[in-house]
């Protein structure tokens, strides 16, 4: 989404998906996504992550994502990894490492810092650091961020999310 506000498309995307622990070790999302582009471009997004649960509460995360689209714009994808360290009972460290490919291939480090309320709900705020290239002047620059979220159970198995991002 950085991406696009940076370049100022006007992007209506809709996402959802499922999660399920279905081992007492392994967990897997799959989400599916729509969004719309000006010069009627329409993309259809796939994404899964798969979720390691190790010893003394630490994880490792390994996903990514496709995205295929109408018209001339090029197919993307994206690999990310994680490993989520445990900083006490409630709070977590979690570095992520993102390929994207769009335009080319562009890299993104995150620092998550995630503290659970409860079971039903979370809070994680976190950075993020890596490149870009420009689609209007075909630079690859830095880019730099601030974001929060918050999951949260709404009733049984359906669950929200809030996001900001700067």
């Amino acid at each position: 989404n950085y991406f696009f506000l940076k370049n100022n498309f006007n992007a209506n995307a809709f996402i959802g998906g499922i999660y399920s622990r279905w081992h007492n070790r392994a967990g897997s999302k799959f989400e599916y996504g729509y969004r719309s582009l000006p010069g009627k471009v329409h993309q259809n997004i796939f994404q899964t992550e798969q979720t390691i649960f190790l010893p003394k509460n630490f994880a490792a995360k390994l996903g990514g994502s496709v995205i295929s689209s109408t018209g001339e714009t090029a197919k993307e994808w994206m690999l990310m990894g994680s490993l989520s360290v445990p900083a006490g009972n409630k709070i977590k460290i979690e570095p992520y490492y993102y390929l994207i490919h769009r335009i080319d291939n562009q890299h993104r480090l995150l620092l998550n810092l995630s503290y659970n309320f409860s079971a039903k709900n979370d809070l994680a705020l976190g950075v993020y650091n890596g490149s870009e290239k420009s689609i209007k002047t075909n630079i690859k620059t830095n880019v730099f961020g601030l974001y929060a979220y918050s999951n949260f159970i709404i009733t049984g198995p359906l669950a929200g999310m809030v996001i900001m991002r700067y």
